[in-house]
């Protein structure tokens, strides 16, 4: 999908980072500079990956791509599309571009005329006067293909590129005379291509260098991913973004029991690359195959999806692209995605990456989706009809997911390692257990990005902070190994060695996770303790800083779930982490720990009058965490009053009250939400201590009268105060 009348939106990583499309050039980064190749080297050659090319602009630093009206028009962007030059056979010295979007109207670049568009399209500005990617029909005169590369000077290898108008218009419609290929300057990250008579020979916005994919792979292999930003391997996909009419589209193979139908050209006419929307599971495109109004509205936002229409058999099934990587290391897939199980259905919809013959839990990775949350409504029968320039106005489902996905609500990623170089990495999205009809679950966007092949490696269950200290390194991004167990929507505590950024956690973590910091005591309520959320809205933001003490609710589990992960760390020896654990890419460990940390105390009204935040990073014994303590519980995310000194695992931490109990039993809010032990009025505890008062059973009964203790009672529920108190 091409959104924003552009080939795609770019998406700032950190959070899902910038993408991009298809076999789309990467520029690596703005700092690049292309040398460029001779016409002849690229037309000549036998070798494909010279032959395909993207066309760079070098005042601007963008390629060529497709977008604005039909998302056919050339527009300039941060990254290009695939192109073939080949000799014109009608002209000499002119030449040809074919790139792989191709309509009805056909895949080559041209000039449109107004001449050449019918007597219905002529009435609408947008049809002509413009250089279209998907001209060239042989069946019908419908643009001008060939153009001229005018070299700027002998063996500079950059390009002025024009061709000749012999149409005339009247008023501003005129555009008779050469036409030359000119970005217009902005800020902006897409930009409009102009169409001057004329352009000076020192003009950069006119001159164009050709790259190859050949360049590509090669700046890909000598660049190290970044330590600011990873490094874009998107152009190792094809048709990433399920484009409108994209020749690359049968790329993406379908498997299990899923169907789909292809529109059938009429004879003479060439395959436009679409699907009829009234039949088969697997659906890619608007909800119309033609080249009408409905397509020049809409054709920005292709999607591609999987649809249960009745047939649980046909909606269950795997879509997946098999794609080579040059580069053993880190990478981070991402892509766009909802799926929408109906009520009583077992759908559960993920997308992957698994490296062939490599079985390694960490080479072998599946996230589901985001679960959709009803942003639009839709029915069958408005995802089995053809859209005609009648509906224009009447967006169909597909169209609403893809501006959904526009307001970046439903990005998607996973960290994977690719073992060795060349090898092939299946990428793709799964439906299992569909059974409701109008199941659905919709993609896009799928990105790659190279994260290097450095890491560090956290375990929980290690009693040493040595581990931790040895792979200490300045300046240096690598992908961390958590190896801490918690419970998805569940509190649990944090501390980490190591700085995230908003970005890196809600990545980790889920986009959904929440993170907390240690107020203190309530002012208005001694017994109650307040922890305040941290601002997760700005990505780039560091919200957990290293050494600091917090509470989490993931909404996500371990990315990893099974196989373990080994490291050999210099000056230490061997490590190994058993799944689960978590992959957070671009992290960096600048700094010795301790191990252990304390905040400043909290005046509180306990006996001794503080309250102290402590965490450990290491696996600690027995008597470690003083009794009188609270702690979260790994299992239920409650808090739990300690009667006894207790054992600890690392990354985690505890609230100290002093060395006599409370005066009262405390209470917490977190985020807002008081008394957080439950949701409701009700603490649930292990081995809790209720205030000096009676006790009873639910049904009244007096069990215990003025006790301090809830040592030896069954396990069972009981009232104190009025409040139930569970004891397990």
């Amino acid at each position: 999908m091409k959104r924003k009348l552009i080939v795609k939106r770019v998406i700032v990583l950190v959070f899902f980072l910038a993408l991009f499309s298809k076999i789309y050039a990467q520029g690596q980064d703005n700092k690049h500079e292309w040398k460029g190749n001779s016409l002849s080297s690229v037309i000549d050659t036998t070798d494909p990956d010279m032959r395909t090319v993207y066309l760079y602009n070098v005042g601007t630093g963008k390629f060529i791509n497709a977008g604005s009206y039909w998302a056919t028009v050339t527009i300039g962007y941060n990254v290009g599309m695939g192109l073939r030059i080949k000799r014109s056979e009608t002209i000499a010295n002119r030449y040809n571009m074919t790139g792989d979007t191709q309509t009805t109207e056909g895949s080559t670049l041209a000039w449109g005329r107004k001449q050449d568009t019918t007597p219905q399209g002529q009435s609408n500005p947008i049809n002509y006067n413009h250089v279209y990617v998907d001209r060239g029909n042989k069946n019908v005169v419908n643009g001008i293909v060939d153009w001229i590369f005018e070299e700027t000077a002998h063996g500079s290898k950059t390009y002025k590129i024009h061709c000749f108008n012999d149409e005339h218009l009247s008023g501003t419609e005129e555009m008779y005379g050469d036409i030359y290929l000119k970005l217009q300057s902005s800020t902006s990250d897409r930009l409009t291509m102009l169409y001057p008579h004329w352009v000076s020979s020192k003009d950069l916005n006119a001159q164009w260098k050709i790259v190859t994919l050949k360049d590509l792979k090669s700046a890909f292999k000598e660049a190290f991913a970044s330590d600011e930003k990873p490094a874009d391997a998107t152009f190792f996909i094809r048709d990433q973004n399920f484009s409108r009419s994209h020749k690359e589209i049968e790329k993406w193979v379908v498997s299990g029991g899923l169907t789909y139908k292809r529109t059938v050209p009429k004879q003479g006419s060439p395959d436009n690359y679409s699907f009829e929307t009234g039949e088969g599971t697997y659906y890619v495109g608007i909800g119309s195959p033609k080249s009408d109004y409905y397509q020049a509205e809409y054709a920005s936002y292709w999607v591609a999806t999987i649809r249960n229409l009745g047939g649980n058999t046909e909606a269950n099934g795997s879509v997946t692209q098999k794609v080579k990587i040059l580069k053993k290391g880190w990478y981070i897939l991402s892509c766009d995605g909802f799926y929408n199980p109906i009520n009583g259905s077992s759908m559960k919809s993920s997308f992957f990456a698994n490296v062939e013959n490599y079985s390694a839990g960490r080479s072998n990775v599946t996230v589901e989706l985001n679960r959709f949350n009803n942003d639009f409504r839709y029915t069958v029968e408005e995802l089995t009809k053809t859209y005609a320039t009648s509906d224009v106005g009447k967006e169909s489902p597909y169209v609403k997911a893809g501006k959904v996905f526009n307001e970046g609500k439903y990005q998607n990623s996973l960290l994977v390692y690719v073992p060795v170089d060349n090898a092939t990495l299946d990428i793709g999205v799964k439906v299992e257990g569909s059974n409701r009809k109008r199941d659905l679950t919709v993609f896009d966007n799928f990105q790659l990005h190279y994260c290097g092949d450095r890491d560090i490696v956290l375990d929980e269950g290690r009693t040493d902070v040595n581990y931790i200290n040895k792979q200490v390194e300045q300046n240096v991004a690598k992908t961390l190994i958590l190896k801490r167990t918690m419970t998805p929507y569940k509190w649990n505590s944090i501390t980490l060695p190591v700085a995230l950024t908003a970005a890196q956690f809600k990545i980790a973590f889920g986009r959904h996770a929440e993170l907390s910091e240690l107020k203190g005591q309530d002012e208005n309520l001694s017994s109650r303790i307040v922890f305040t959320p941290v601002d997760l809205t700005n990505n780039n933001k560091i919200v957990m800083k290293p050494n600091k003490l917090y509470i989490m609710r993931p909404t996500r589990g371990a990315n990893v779930t099974y196989g373990d992960y080994k490291k050999i760390i210099e000056h230490y020896g061997t490590i190994t982490v058993q799944a689960p654990y978590y992959l957070i890419n671009g992290v960096s460990l600048t700094e010795e720990t301790s191990g252990e940390f304390k905040e400043q105390p909290k005046y509180s009204t306990t006996v001794d009058g503080r309250l102290v935040f402590c965490g450990t990073q290491v696996k600690r014994a027995s008597d470690y965490v003083p009794k009188y303590s609270y702690v979260l519980s790994a299992k239920d995310g409650k808090w739990h009053y300690l009667l006894k000194d207790h054992s600890i695992l690392g990354f985690r931490c505890w609230i100290a009250t002093g060395s006599a109990g409370l005066a009262k039993q405390m209470t917490f809010s977190i985020n807002g939400v008081v008394d957080n032990t439950t949701g409701i009025n009700q603490t649930i505890v292990d081995d809790q201590r209720p205030q000096n008062a009676d006790i009873y059973t639910v049904n009244g009964q007096l069990v215990r009268a003025g006790s301090s203790s809830i040592e030896g009672l069954p396990k069972g529920i009981y009232i104190v105060n009025g409040k139930k108190l569970v004891v397990r």
